[in-house]
């Protein structure tokens, strides 16, 4: 498998270095809209819609970034694995943390993971933390 290159409106254009790539696709994921294309309609990954769609099943919004993240990445690497947990917060029932796992190969086979923690109130994305090694 070839990992393909990830196009970007920035002065980089098409992005080819995996790091990059994944750094991108969180970046696309935390930040598009569900509603910012008519063309593509229930194909938009976005964590601010799944937020909104699951706030009251916090199993089906870790499932479904799970999902989404994964069909995601597997379009740029190989042997893509996702891992989504949400920690709701005992003191407030309106904050929660979502905790991001993802491990995937480049065309080389050579592994990486990386980590998010994201923290969310009233369905807000708070803070976003990078996790190091995955």
């Amino acid at each position: 498998m070839v990992t393909a290159a990830l196009p970007s409106l920035s002065e980089h254009g098409w992005i080819t270095n995996p790091i990059e790539i994944a750094d991108k696709i969180f970046s696309y994921f935390f930040t598009s809209e569900y509603s910012q294309t008519y063309l593509f309609r229930n194909k938009i990954a976005s964590l601010p819609y799944i937020l909104q769609q699951n706030q009251d099943d916090l199993g089906k919004l870790a499932t479904d970034v799970e999902y989404w993240l994964r069909t995601l990445f597997s379009n740029y690497f190989q042997n893509t694995d996702v891992s989504a947990i949400v920690n709701p917060n005992a003191d407030n029932p309106n904050k929660h943390q979502l905790t991001i796992y993802v491990q995937f190969q480049d065309k080389e086979g050579k592994t990486y993971s990386l980590g998010k923690l994201i923290e969310i109130s009233d369905l807000t994305i708070r803070n976003i933390i990078n996790i190091n090694n995955g």
